[in-house]
C-alpha cells in the first residue's frame, strides 16, 4: 500500500489506486489508460510521484508510437 500526503486531510494517508482510468497527458497530448490515486479517508484525488512517473512512461510510449506511425 502507498502512503502519500493528502492536502485535504493535511496528513500522510493510505491511498486507493484505480487502474485503467482514462487520462489525458497535458504535455504529450495523448489519451491513455493509467492509474489514479485517492485518499482513503476523504476520497479526494492525491498525487503520488511513483504513479505520476508510471503514467508519464505510458503516455510517452503512446506518443512515440503515434509519431512513428504518423511519419510513415
Amino acid at each position: 500500500m502507498y502512503i502519500t500526503y493528502c492536502e485535504t486531510c493535511n496528513d500522510l494517508v493510505d491511498i486507493e489506486i484505480l487502474k485503467d482510468q482514462q487520462l489525458h497527458h497535458p504535455i504529450y497530448h495523448v489519451d491513455y489508460l493509467g492509474k489514479r490515486s485517492f485518499c482513503i479517508k476523504c476520497k479526494s484525488e492525491v498525487f503520488n510521484d511513483d504513479l505520476i512517473w508510471e503514467n508519464d512512461e505510458i503516455a510517452k510510449k503512446i506518443f512515440e508510437e503515434s509519431n512513428k506511425n504518423f511519419s510513415k
